[in-house]
């Protein structure tokens, strides 16, 4: 289990940088791109991370929040140690006034799931040996719905945790091949490029998606066992 990560500017905007907890052995995964302070982002992954390894080792351990019966013992983990992280974040930094809003993703692995949270970018994609990119969850960002076609407008994120008591998760799961890769982008536009049959590497990834310097993007690749 590897995880990479590459960072592009582009000529007219940048892209926050996320910070990144990957803890192999545990099977976590956290990506968090701060809007506003950077120390939010740290907060955010220091909280989950806590929270959700302490639930992992203490199935009895008291949750703050009510579990959800369509979820998973996983997934309803991300979810409360979420909500934990959003409640503390709003509370320091947001309560009355914006400061910094959290694009989240957090996923694991367990008994043969992988469950994930997203709030805003990255989008998710699974790499499957012979088969091109398929996107799983895809979200778009505020510039996608202002943007006109012929005015260039930076990123903008739409979805942030820390900023409202009760924010929007999107929580999924599959169940993983052996082999296959999941690649997070953050991205305001998906180039048709990266769909193509001869992208298959990272590397190949990275090509298509600077070809227009223009857009900056955020891309990284899972690799799991």
């Amino acid at each position: 289990m590897d995880f990479v990560q590459r960072s592009f500017p582009g000529n007219n905007a940048t892209l926050p940088t996320p910070q990144i907890y990957f803890e192999p052995q545990e099977k976590l995964l956290i990506v968090a791109t701060a809007w506003g302070s950077p120390t939010g982002a740290k907060k955010v992954i220091e909280t989950i991370s806590e929270y959700f390894l302490a639930t992992k080792s203490d199935k009895e351990a008291t949750s703050p929040f009510r579990r959800l019966n369509y979820l998973s013992t996983a997934a309803n983990n991300l979810r409360i140690a979420t909500l934990v992280a959003n409640e503390l974040l709003y509370r320091e930094e947001n309560r009355n006034e914006y400061r910094c809003g959290i694009e989240l993703f957090v996923g694991t692995i367990q008994d043969r799931e992988l469950a994930w949270l997203q709030v805003g970018y990255p989008n998710i994609m699974i790499q499957r040996k012979g088969h091109s990119l398929l996107p799983i969850s895809v979200h778009m960002g505020l510039a996608n719905e202002v943007e006109h076609s012929e005015k260039f407008l930076p990123p903008l994120p739409n979805s942030l945790i820390g900023i409202s008591p009760e924010p929007q998760l999107f929580i999924q799961s599959i169940c993983p091949k052996p082999g296959d890769n999941i690649v997070l982008l953050s991205r305001s536009w998906i180039p048709r490029e990266l769909f193509k049959s001869n992208v298959k590497t990272f590397e190949d990834m990275s090509r298509a998606l600077s070809l227009d310097p223009n857009e900056p993007f955020w891309l990284g690749q899972w690799k799991i066992d």
